[in-house]
Order: C-alpha cells, then structure tokens, then sequence
C-alpha cells in the first residue's frame, strides 16, 4: 500500500497560523491512524521532500517557513520528523515511476511531476497496487474520495484520496474489512489472535508448542516469552497470558501488549 501526502492540497487556502496548524494537526493524526494497521497491511508513507516547501499555504506564504512558525513546537518537531526525515516518509522521487515528458492532467490542473501524477503512473504499472493520497484539509478537492487522472489525453485513472478522520476510517474499512481486526468488547466470545498484538509478524511468531485450551500459542521474539489469549473470558475481562521461557506465569496482558505483571498467578504453569 503506497500513501502519498498531497503537496497539490497546499493552494492558500488558510486564512492564518492556527488554520495551518490544525491541518497539519489532521494530516499528522491520520498517518498515525494509517500506521496503526501496519501490522496487517504492508504500507509505505511518501512525499516529495523538496518539492513541497514550495507550495503556498497562507496567502504567498511557502510550506516550510509555515511550518517553522507553528505555535505548537512539539507539533512542528513531529510532523517536520515524519516528512523529511528518511526513517520515516520516502521520497518518490527516490523510486520516480512517471517520466517529466508525460502530460498528467487532473481536471483543469497539469500534475506532471507531482506525486498525484506518480500514484497515477505505478497504478497503470501494477493496477492491484494500493493508492492513497492524504490531502491538508480545506483544499480545492473539498471532500472528494477520489481524483481523476489522465495521462497523455488517453489513459484514465482513479486515485483514491481522503482529508479527514471519517473518510480515512471509511476508506479503511471498504479496502480491507478492518472491523475483523477490531474485538467488539461486548461480544459474548474471546477474540481471535487476528484481534490481538500476536498477530504481528514484527513482534511474535507462533510457538512450537501444541495448543492450549484450542488457542494457538506464539512466542516473543523480544523476549521469548510464550503468549495465548485466554479462551475462558470474553468481553471486558477478556485478555492474553504471559509465561517465561521456564512456563512460569508472568502476568495477563491487554490485547494491545500491555502486561500487567500484578496478575501474575503462580498456579498457572505451561508446558514447554
């Protein structure tokens, strides 16, 4: 899944500082929201790392000396670390799919060599690719959940964009039925390992271990410490078991990871 912020969103559309810093505020949340679900989908964050300090935000005023002006520094820090620093978004440009020579034409607007005309290019390259443009609120492209593309007067191509929280979660949902990831915390059964941190493939693998209670038991790679959800509570007190590398009990954890060690019940052994 490849996620572009919009540089094409920025046009001046802000009245003033505060303006700009909630929809910085609103990109930066929804990216945090995107990278929640990185743990089922594969995803990469892009931007054009220079191309995007030139684009108006207040009036004739360019993105980066806004963002520099931000009241809420530790906003600014964030947002400045997940846009240009390369741990975090990527540069297109670094991986450049669409050639300059190409005429990209969104409405009215001419897109070549902006990251709407390189999401257009690698969704004719590879059409079951993924594609999402995170575009600053209050833009030109109002509300819309998708941008028409054209690329040299005959290929035709639909991006999917969003720029607020309702339509990310909706978008979200349509593409990959996240609701099967979420536990419906009063349902009357536990949830799956779907449901829970084990199915994190960065963080656990499953055990050489058989089975226990019908719940597939994974290990740690941290720690390796042995991990199962609890197959005898359901909603609220439903949680997952914690045991050493020994099977000695060390506590019960929430279904994001938390361990509570104070739950740690000696009685409670696992055979390893």
């Amino acid at each position: 899944m490849d996620i572009f912020i919009n540089e094409c969103s920025l046009h001046g559309q802000y009245f003033d500082i505060d303006a700009f810093q909630q929809g910085i505020q609103l990109i930066y949340s929804l990216v945090r929201d995107l990278q929640e679900i990185k743990r089922h989908q594969s995803m990469a964050l892009y931007t054009d790392k220079e191309g995007i300090q030139h684009f108006r935000v207040i009036k004739s005023k360019l993105f980066i000396a806004s963002l520099n002006a931000l009241p809420d520094k530790s906003l600014r820090q964030a947002f400045f670390e997940l846009v240009f620093n390369k741990l975090n978004a990527k540069d297109w440009h670094t991986d450049r799919q669409h050639s300059s020579d190409d005429l990209f034409m969104c409405g009215d607007e001419l897109v070549t060599d902006t990251c709407i005309a390189e999401g257009t290019e690698r969704k004719l390259i590879q059409a079951d690719l993924i594609h999402l443009l995170l575009n600053f609120c209050q833009s030109k492209y109002g509300d819309l959940t998708q941008l028409k593309v054209v690329k040299n007067e005959n290929s035709e191509i639909f991006i999917d964009c969003v720029d607020n929280k309702n339509a990310l979660q909706a978008w979200l949902e349509i593409v990959f039925n996240l609701s099967r990831y979420r536990y419906n915390y009063t349902a009357q059964t536990p949830p799956t390992d779907e449901q829970t941190v084990l199915c994190d493939p960065v963080l656990f693998k499953l055990a050489s271990l058989p089975p226990y209670d019908g719940r597939k038991i994974y290990q740690e790679l941290q720690t390796n410490r042995y991990w199962y959800v609890d197959n005898l509570h359901y909603g609220y007190a439903t949680h997952l078991e914690v045991f050493d590398l020994q099977g000695k009990h060390i506590g019960e954890a929430s279904l994001d990871g938390k361990v509570d060690m104070t739950k740690q019940d000696p009685r409670k052994r696992l055979s390893t």
